[in-house]
């Protein structure tokens, strides 16, 4: 499966929030990494709250140190 950014993304992977979640569990510029996958995408633990948030592949980029500067 592959994140907005094209790349797979897969259990391990730190990803960078480019869109707020309709519920609240993260915002733009929020940065986690993937703890596991299922179909409607990955659920991430997100750094800012330490709690895992079902997110879509369409939200997330792979995390870069570009990434961050951007």
């Amino acid at each position: 499966m592959k994140l907005a950014c094209g790349e797979l993304c897969s259990v391990g992977t730190a990803v960078f929030a480019i869109a707020h979640s309709s519920r609240g569990q993260y915002a733009c510029g929020d940065v986690g990494v993937v703890t596991y996958l299922n179909k409607a995408g990955p659920v991430v633990r997100w750094e800012n709250t330490q709690q895992e948030a079902q997110a879509s592949f369409k939200s997330c980029l792979l995390y870069t140190s570009d990434a961050a500067d951007e």
